[in-house]
């Protein structure tokens, strides 16, 4: 049994008193000292001191470059313990084993969210559970400079010019075609845009980082489709759904490759425990 000071048997003593009316029951006391310490009372008066297990610990990470170090320390320091480690598009875990005898598993996690761009290029396109967003010329030029300024290339930047110059206009024709930034509202009357400088792309490619994690850098190319709507005057800016799958698959790649670069012959895993 632990060893108890004075405090500790006159609270034991205080509770028996107490529960000397409960026939039958325990009482648990908490008591100082080591946390998890405490005492099992009988209406009798006697007692049992005991200690809870503590429970398993879960460190938390704030770069996948940071895994192959925590992972080298925690088995030198704990010994005898055979991590695994688990990745996916949240996050990679490992996850602790303290051997034979023991029924605790320490876990260490690294959260990966999305970087600020991907995550806006995600919500424009709908991919986020939510519907396309329709932008107004002001909103797309804006959201260009600023939002994805570091994402446009020589391409994207001469876009911003172009759509800076962009009329709408109402037109008369029978034509029923369907065009780039033309569509027709009817036999007699359609509807026009036009730029003064130079033809509006279908298509916009920006370089996006996928991850808000320091140790994935390198950006991804992701071509989305421009959508004009005439008749509303307005714009959507669509990531095409297999660029969105495909960017997160190589950034998955890079994540493994960059696990086992810092793991010595641990199991590195696709999935979660």
């Amino acid at each position: 049994m632990i060893g108890t000071s004075v405090e500790t048997l006159e609270k034991i003593q205080d509770t028996a008193v107490k529960a000397s009316g409960a026939d039958g029951k325990l009482q648990v006391v908490d008591l100082p000292g080591p946390p998890g310490t405490y005492a099992l009372v009988k209406p009798s008066g006697h007692h049992e001191v005991r200690r809870a297990e503590p429970g398993a610990r879960c460190h938390q990470l704030r770069s996948v470059e940071e895994v192959g170090g925590f992972v080298t320390e925690a088995t030198e320091r704990l010994g005898g313990v055979s991590p695994t480690v688990w990745y996916d598009e949240d996050g990679v875990v490992v996850v602790l084993d303290d051997g034979p005898g023991e029924h605790r598993e320490h876990r260490c996690e690294v959260v990966l969210d999305w970087s600020p761009e991907f995550r806006l290029l995600r919500a424009l396109g709908g991919l986020d559970g939510g519907s396309p967003r329709a932008l107004s010329q002001r909103e797309l030029i804006v959201t260009l400079r600023t939002r994805f300024a570091a994402c446009l290339d020589d391409a994207g930047r001469e876009l911003i010019r172009v759509l800076r110059t962009i009329r709408f206009s109402d037109v008369s024709g029978g034509n029923a075609t369907v065009e780039t930034g033309r569509e027709s509202l009817g036999r007699d009357l359609e509807s026009e845009v036009r730029s003064e400088a130079g033809d509006i792309p279908d298509e916009v490619v920006l370089d996006v980082r996928i991850f808000d994690d320091p140790a994935l850098q390198r950006r991804q190319t992701v071509r989305c489709l421009l959508e004009i709507n005439t008749r509303e005057v307005t714009f959507e800016l669509l990531p095409y759904g297999d660029e969105v799958e495909r960017v997160i698959e190589d950034q998955l790649v890079a994540i493994r490759t960059l696990l086992e670069a810092g793991l010595d012959g641990i199991p590195v895993y696709a999935g979660r425990p």
